[in-house]
């Protein structure tokens, strides 16, 4: 069963740009080809150990934005079933400020018998989250959202 440095390791020789934060979480800029235009979108991956199940798996998320009053959160749950192996969630996290703040994410635990030690598979679900992440960012920034 392979750890999630091996397939950033792997992903870093194929050249996608990876920054290693603390508690050994990987950041990959994801680059998104679209016919328009080309993004990017930041993945944090990180091995998990869930221990209820006692089984090893990987944890990948993406955030989306900050909520606003603005954000239908019933059209970004429409829109969310896009997600084959990805969910929508919100989560609370720092605002910079010594508060607290809630966000959208696109995230996933995937048990790592899933992923079968196959790094296409592995960048599939990276590229699944990132495209959902990005999607949901556009009709953000569209102001589509409300």
């Amino acid at each position: 069963m392979k750890a999630v440095k091996d397939f950033i390791d792997e992903a870093i020789s194929n050249g996608y740009k990876v920054k290693t934060l603390d508690g050994g979480i990987y950041l990959i800029d994801f680059p998104l080809k679209y016919q328009d235009d080309n993004r990017y979108q930041c993945v944090n991956v990180r091995d998990l150990f869930d221990e209820h199940s006692k089984k090893q798996s990987y944890f990948i998320n993406s955030y989306i934005c900050d909520l606003t009053p603005q954000i239908n959160l019933a059209r970004v749950l429409r829109e969310a079933n896009y997600g084959r192996l990805t969910m929508i969630c919100l989560k609370s996290i720092p605002d910079g400020h010594g508060g607290q703040k809630e966000a959208l994410f696109t995230q996933t635990t995937i048990p790592c018998a899933y992923i079968n030690d196959d790094y296409n598979e592995f960048m599939s679900v990276i590229l699944e989250t990132a495209t959902n992440a990005d999607y949901i960012e556009k009709i953000f920034h569209a102001k589509d959202i409300a």
